[in-house]
């Protein structure tokens, strides 16, 4: 018997994560949220939310195969990686500068959506959940990866 979802259901998790997308959005622009979110989701292997992020990136005009980030763009965006791949342990040195730009109760918010975004990746693996309609046409390979681009 399988596990398998048609579609993406509407949940309480997704609800969760939905809020507090827009709250990080309010923090950092729409652009550098967006790059957040997909770099969240690419490191969490998350067919679902890379998809949705993709998608939004391509519409924004920006190319989610090679994304060109400003210095302090990669701090947010290796923050939230590192939390995706490193179980939570960001190094020092990293979580540092993020505190020299970030207030504590924007960290917080920033930790809260990208571990949310973990755990709604692990809430879709776990009932194999399947990629909607709408946003198959964004989904990539399972070995492919985004590089970044210092500019």
């Amino acid at each position: 018997m399988s596990k398998s979802i048609p579609v993406l259901i509407p949940s309480e998790i997704h609800s969760i994560v939905d809020k507090q997308y827009t709250q990080v959005h309010q923090l950092l622009g729409k652009r550098l949220a967006l790059m957040f979110g997909y770099l969240i989701a690419q490191s969490a292997q998350s067919a679902v939310f890379s998809a949705f992020f993709r998608k939004n990136l391509l519409e924004l005009g920006e190319n989610p195969d090679l994304l060109e980030v400003e210095e302090d763009e990669l701090l947010v965006i290796l923050f939230g990686s590192k939390i995706a791949t490193e179980g939570g342990k960001i190094p020092d040195e990293l979580y540092d500068a993020l505190t020299q730009r970030y207030s504590q109760e924007q960290v917080i918010l920033l930790v809260s959506f990208a571990t949310q975004l973990v755990a709604a990746t692990m809430f879709n693996a776990t009932l194999e959940v399947q990629v909607e309609a709408s946003l198959q046409p964004y989904v990539l390979p399972e070995a492919f990866r985004t590089e970044l681009c210092l500019v």
